[in-house]
């Protein structure tokens, strides 16, 4: 679900002067196999992109004149999108009463 925060109008009855936006998602897989009674293998994968902005209504450039208030808001438009790629996968072994683990992860956008 996309998240949207509208902020006050410069002056009553205009657009507002900014919106905020949340457009973040995220989903995962895994698989787990028995490879022999004793070895298991267990594997995720994980993909999250993160997405915030701020949409301003201006593209020109600030003046101020002698604290009057500005007739259009400044607020200028900022996106950011980070994706996230994640893989894990971990083998378990076991013989009587030991066990031992080996994990690979690797992390990239």
């Amino acid at each position: 679900m996309n998240d949207r925060m509208q902020y006050a109008p410069q002056f009553p009855g205009e657009p507002p002067s900014r919106v905020s936006h949340d457009n973040s998602k995220g989903i995962f897989a895994g698989f787990t196999s028995v490879l022999t009674p004793r070895i298991v293998n267990n594997f995720r994968y994980g993909f999250t992109r993160q997405s915030v902005g701020d949409d301003g209504q201006n593209p020109y450039s600030y003046v101020s004149m002698w604290n009057l208030a500005d007739q259009v808001p400044f607020a200028r438009a900022t996106n950011v999108n980070v994706p996230l790629h994640q893989f894990v996968d971990d083998v378990s072994w076991g013989e009587g009463k030991h066990v031992g683990v080996w994990r690979q992860l690797k992390a990239g956008s």
